[in-house]
């Protein structure tokens, strides 16, 4: 088993580097649906690294299904079509001996203390298939959002005002957003400064992203801890705040366009940490992960 094992970690983040080196920030997409990627038959969301990996597709409805899901719906997946790769994380377990032990029998000996049972992760892969490659049965039609000018999205207005941050969220008429760690607050320009709507809530998100990671709340080493511009943990924070704020995007349905000015900065950086640690992006996909379920239970939105 071990020599046939593959390395999912280096899979994916190949798959990242190769568009970064190309000078593209692949979760960066501008369909604007107003749901996340997800079963189309349970309606589960994809999460962590599955969330990132669907925004990475140029997919034309949000709603995904396994093959076996779709047949049995009396669908079939059209000639060509290809699928996307999902990750989950299982594992199984053995006894002192070698022998395989179901979940309900092994479980209960590890709570009781029971050194001999033996737990063995791995990750399983499941190909699925985007509903827009599926005929013969009915299939969700996906909500875009409209176009909107340079006011406020009530859908994200509503969200950043159910978090009631109070005097942690400020104005003002400067040219940088940022989040105060020591003070405690994050620094924002007005909405009316930006170029789009979509923008402000891309920029805001991001800085709500590094907000959640305060000591006082999920309490992130990358963000506890000293930082210095390029080195791991700056990398690793300014990631996950990047992918906060796009899971946060996606959710609410606005268009994701570079969210920092310095993106050409950050994409240097994140080359070079994937090039040496292929779980940078699935740290960083956590991260966000974890800030974005932190955010989102705040506000009461699901």
């Amino acid at each position: 088993m071990e020599g046939t094992k593959r390395d999912h970690f280096a899979e994916v983040t190949g798959k990242i580097i190769a568009q970064l080196e190309q000078g593209i920030v692949p979760w960066h997409q501008p369909w604007g649906f107003c749901e996340p990627a997800q079963n189309h038959f349970t309606g589960h969301r994809y999460r962590g690294i599955n969330s990132l990996l669907m925004l990475m597709e140029d997919y034309k409805t949000p709603y995904f299904a396994t093959i076996k899901q779709i047949n049995e719906a009396g669908g079939r997946v059209k000639k060509g079509s290809k699928s996307t790769q999902v990750y989950f994380h299982d594992c199984i377990y053995k006894d002192k001996n070698g022998a395989r032990l179901t979940p309900d029998v092994a479980l209960p000996r590890i709570k009781a203390g029971d050194s001999t049972v033996r737990k063995y992760p791995f990750i399983r892969l499941f190909p699925v298939f985007n509903m827009d490659s599926v005929e013969g049965c009915p299939v969700k039609s996906a909500i875009r959002r409209s176009e909107t000018d340079n006011h406020e999205i009530a859908v994200c207005a509503d969200f950043v005002t159910a978090l009631n941050l109070g005097n942690q969220l400020r104005h003002a008429n400067v040219d940088e957003a940022f989040f105060h760690k020591k003070d405690d607050y994050v620094q924002m320009p007005p909405l009316d400064v930006f170029r789009s709507s979509e923008l402000y809530y891309g920029v805001l998100f991001h800085e709500l992203t590094h907000w959640t990671g305060h000591a006082d709340r999920l309490n992130r080493k990358t963000l506890t801890e000293a930082l210095k511009f390029g080195d791991t943990n700056y990398s690793l924070e300014e990631l996950t705040a990047e992918l906060g704020s796009t899971f946060l995007c996606n959710t609410f349905g606005i268009d994701t366009p570079d969210t920092l000015q310095n993106q050409a900065a950050y994409i240097a950086n994140w080359l070079g940490v994937l090039k040496k640690n292929s779980r940078f992006i699935w740290d960083a996909a956590s991260d966000a992960q974890a800030a974005f379920t932190y955010l989102i239970d705040r506000a009461g939105t699901y």
